[in-house]
């Protein structure tokens, strides 16, 4: 039997092989050149510092994460390997760390940085946070309009098991929560706060064949919660929130606060509530919150976060790095002013990129793979003079590659 093929069919399958020649053949050139572009992103929108040992610590941004060491003061971008840049928080295990995506998805770090696994859930939208138990891990997401608890393995190869956000009372009563503030556990006990209050459960009953889902919970409160934390007296204490005000629950006394939560924390044997300009220590005995540090005046940002690394604050800015509190240092990392621009260009080994609020230069972008300067320039516009972006962003920064 004799094969014939049509004139069109003969076209379609010489552009087919054309068009593979062509890759080849740009592979072979470009390729000594490709392998030199990293990953740019901006890391100036911090979201959560993570210690990782007495001398470091890890840093999630927006457009990836970057690590800070103490002792030298040197910040070192970690973009390239990670699949996903856009990271809401940090959690750390005693054998990786857990990197929770606004995208839904996780991905698992070795103590050096290196990815090794991701869990990618598509209908998740974001993971704020993750808590370890066993071989367990336990995660705030959302899922469309509610939030969510996720449930993952935590074994050699780490993958997604559950979800709920129904949570069984008692014998017959299932609460449906809408908003998951945090999620807390205390040895073998889970703390869930809510809109629909403080839930607990025993972890302890819990193993491969019994999920989540199973657990009997109970209702500590009918406020709605927003943290949870044990404090220096290895009490569980926890935050609600009325119409009116914040309430500090510790010893079953409220203490009343007005203030704009963003964590409470206990450390040496003080309790401090970290608002979005201000880091206060309370005053158990009913006096008012002492304010301790406020976001500087030249600075345009709010906090999102902070740790304390051998007694020194470190407060993650929104759009300004670090900041700490006994030396005042704003630690910048080295990178774009943000992630989006309008225009990008390369010319000659230059990349520039523009936006309405301004724009960057890399010279020597491709051919220098040890370092390059980054050099932002903004908008003279009055409204963007007026926002002072000058004050949010560096106007040049150095960058060093791994």
């Amino acid at each position: 039997m004799k094969l014939t093929i049509k004139l069109k069919d003969r076209l379609f399958l010489f552009k087919k092989i054309f068009i593979l020649i062509l890759f080849f053949f740009f592979s072979t050139i470009y390729s000594d050149d490709l392998r030199h572009v990293k990953n740019i992103t901006s890391l100036l929108s911090t979201t959560s510092i993570q210690p990782v040992d007495d001398n470091n610590f890890l840093v999630s941004t927006l457009g990836g994460i970057y690590s800070y060491n103490i002792l030298t003061s040197s910040i070192t971008a970690d973009v390239d390997d990670l699949e996903y840049v856009n990271i809401n928080n940090i959690s750390a295990s005693d054998q990786s760390i857990w990197l929770c995506g606004n995208d839904g998805n996780i991905q698992i770090l070795d103590y050096d940085f290196n990815l090794d696994h991701i869990i990618d859930y598509t209908p998740l939208d974001d993971i704020r946070k993750v808590v370890f138990y066993e071989n367990y891990v336990f995660g705030i997401a959302a899922n469309g309009n509610n939030d969510i608890i996720v449930q993952y393995s935590n074994d050699q190869t780490p993958y997604y098991l559950n979800q709920y956000s129904s949570f069984l009372i008692g014998d017959n009563i299932i609460v449906d929560v809408d908003i998951i503030h945090d999620v807390f556990i205390n040895e073998y006990i889970m703390y869930v706060a809510s809109d629909q209050g403080l839930l607990k459960t025993d972890l302890s009953t819990l193993n491969n064949s019994l999920l989540f889902p199973s657990l009997v919970w109970e209702r500590l409160n009918m406020q709605e919660t927003l943290y949870v934390f044990e404090d220096h007296n290895q009490q569980i204490d926890y935050v609600t929130h009325t119409d009116s005000n914040y309430c500090l629950v510790n010893n079953g006394l409220c203490s009343d606060l007005i203030l704009d939560i963003i964590k409470v924390f206990s450390h040496n044997n003080n309790i401090y509530v970290l608002s979005s300009k201000t880091l206060h220590r309370l005053d158990l005995s009913g006096g008012e919150p002492e304010a301790i540090l406020s976001v500087p005046i030249n600075i345009i940002s709010n906090f999102k976060d902070v740790e304390i690394i051998n007694d020194e604050f470190y407060f993650a800015l929104e759009n300004h790095g670090i900041l700490t509190l006994n030396s005042g240092t704003n630690l910048l990392p080295h990178t774009l002013f943000k992630n989006s621009f309008s225009t990008l260009d390369i010319n000659d080994n230059i990349l520039v990129g523009i936006s309405k609020e301004g724009g960057f230069i890399v010279e020597d972008f491709i051919y220098n793979s040890n370092s390059y300067t980054i050099k932002n320039f903004y908008s003279s516009r009055e409204n963007y003079a007026t926002e002072g972006y000058k004050l949010k962003y560096a106007n040049q920064t150095s960058i060093s590659k791994n």
